[in-house]
């Protein structure tokens, strides 16, 4: 996990892949790809609409750092605010973890 290999600092905190609620978007798009999300956490507030296009221009994905996705907490899981191509590419390079800052109101 190089890509994410932040510094240690107090607002950046490691979280399960599988805590995280997904659109049918990031599901549709990381298929498309050719690999299948078993029982995924659906986003039940995410729009079903859309597509992560973009998705293929991060072919050069692992020589590179990325900056934390935003979350926020929902019940016992979290719901994207900022980084869904991050979160469809370490679902589809197997990631158990992605590193997030979390939002609060």
């Amino acid at each position: 996990m190089n890509f994410y290999n932040h510094k240690i600092e107090s607002n950046i905190i490691y979280v399960d892949i599988d805590k995280i609620l997904l659109s049918q978007p990031i599901i549709n798009a990381v298929e498309n790809l050719g690999k299948k999300i078993v029982n995924p956490n659906i986003d039940p507030f995410a729009p079903a609409f859309g597509k992560l296009e973009r998705l293929n221009s991060f072919n050069n994905f692992v020589n590179i750092i990325l900056p934390p996705v935003v979350l926020k907490k929902y019940h016992n899981y979290y719901t994207i605010i900022d980084g869904r191509h991050r979160i469809a590419l370490s679902l589809y390079n197997n990631f158990s973890q992605i590193p997030a800052i979390l939002y609060s109101c």
